[in-house]
């Protein structure tokens, strides 16, 4: 849901419960966690996209801490 609305925030609550239900429900922990990534490489890289449509003089974004070790998240900022 956050895809493509405007402004840069964003949040992930809830979605441990979410991904915590699925797995319940009998989803493949391994599908449920490349949709997990995925959803969240999208939406970061969809808040970046905002960022610096706000901010276009920025020449820099800086990814930190577990998040940036991700292949994933860093490939779909990098694209975006």
């Amino acid at each position: 849901p956050l895809l493509g609305r405007p402004g840069c925030d964003f949040s992930f609550s809830g979605l441990k419960t979410a991904v915590a239900q699925a797995v319940a429900r009998g989803a493949a922990p391994a599908d449920v966690a490349a949709s997990f990534q995925a959803s969240v490489a999208a939406v970061l890289a969809d808040r970046a996209r905002h960022a610096h449509a706000l901010l276009p003089e920025a020449t820099a974004l800086v990814v930190a801490g577990g998040v940036a070790a991700n292949a994933a998240v860093r490939a779909a900022l990098a694209a975006a």
